[in-house]
């Protein structure tokens, strides 16, 4: 990321990294810049549902799980 800054994979992969130590909301703000960097990436959305999910927010779990089909 030092090298990439815009680098969307890269997020998402540190926020799934995040989401496996329970740091959910770590997690998130990762899956945020990688949506930000790209606002097609459905993995993103996939998985920051899923961290949301863990939390037991549901709507937004929900919001985000709609968004990854709709892509």
């Amino acid at each position: 990321l030092e090298i990439n800054p815009n680098y969307a994979l890269a997020y998402n992969n540190r926020g799934f990294a995040h989401r496996s130590q329970g740091n959910y909301k770590a997690a998130i703000a990762d899956y945020n810049r990688a949506i930000e960097i790209n606002p097609n990436y459905h993995n993103a959305y996939n998985n920051r549902g899923f961290a949301h999910r863990s939390q037991g927010n549901y709507e937004a779990a929900i919001a985000d799980y709609n968004r990854a089909i709709e892509i």
